[in-house]
């Protein structure tokens, strides 16, 4: 996550890690990683901004998250 420029924050809830980005400059995103158990697998969820749809309508912030997650799944996948 350091590579994209996420900031790291305390876990929130049940979160194992929890990281900070904007994914453009007027749009923060919450990223909260949980790590897989013996009942559930791991799960990342996307929390975005209460104003998000101020700035961005939802057809267009999805394109925008999916576009998040396929640069994440490439880092990961290159290292």
């Amino acid at each position: 996550m350091a590579v994209l420029g996420a900031v790291e924050t305390a876990a929130k809830a049940s979160a194992d890690a929890s990281f900070s980005y904007h994914l453009l400059p007027k749009l923060p995103v919450q990223i909260d990683y949980y790590t897989a158990d013996d009942e559930f697998p791991c799960e990342v969820k996307f929390l975005y901004d209460r104003r998000a749809l101020d700035f961005l309508p939802f057809e267009t912030l999805a394109v925008a998250g999916s576009c998040l997650v396929g640069e994440i799944a490439h880092i990961a996948h290159s290292l």
